[in-house]
């Protein structure tokens, strides 16, 4: 049996009744709306999927104490078929860790849980983690010595700049006695 076609009214009448809605448009990858504000991020944190931010916080557990203070590491280098771990040695230490390079090398790959890297480079270099002064205990002043200073201090009204004078005068004189004239 022969369907017959629908004319113009009956046809624009069932598509205003069966019209289905457009589809949405997709949203924006999110990688384009984030990459303003990721960006500089990525710098700071580059290497972390690697395992250079655990090796870098845990160095000094990984190595040891005094290997850890003389070392830090630097860089993964990643060729076709190789993993380099770059280590950053301070001083005449890179003949020392060279030796131990083996012994690292397997306390990494336990540290990582995996074959993580095939070799070892060292570096001579200055370490670039920041170090904190320590902190030198100078002998006190005796009352003698701190009469002095007091009374070389009695002019001076403003009591900001006379206690400031104060520390710097003590710290210079304790630093004396302790280094000897």
């Amino acid at each position: 049996m022969k369907r017959r076609l629908p004319e113009l009214d009956e046809a624009l009448n069932i598509l205003a009744l069966n019209r289905t809605k457009k589809a949405p448009k997709p949203p924006p990858p999110v990688k384009s709306n984030l990459s303003s504000v990721l960006g500089p991020f990525e710098k700071q944190f580059k290497g972390a999927e690697m395992g250079m931010t655990p090796l870098r916080t845990h160095w000094v557990e990984i190595v040891g104490a005094h290997l850890g203070q003389v070392s830090e590491p630097s860089k993964i280098i990643k060729t076709k078929n190789t993993k380099t771990l770059e280590i950053r040695v301070g001083g005449a230490y890179a003949a020392l860790l060279s030796h131990q390079s083996d012994h690292i090398l397997n306390r990494v790959r336990f540290f990582l849980n995996d074959e993580a890297f095939d070799r070892i480079r060292f570096i001579q270099a200055p370490l670039t983690r920041n170090k904190t002064p320590q902190k030198v205990n100078l002998p006190p002043l005796d009352a003698t010595e701190e009469w002095a200073l007091r009374q070389s201090l009695e002019r001076i009204e403003d009591e900001k700049i006379k206690n400031s004078l104060l520390q710097l005068g003590r710290f210079v004189l304790q630093k004396e006695k302790s280094t000897g004239p």
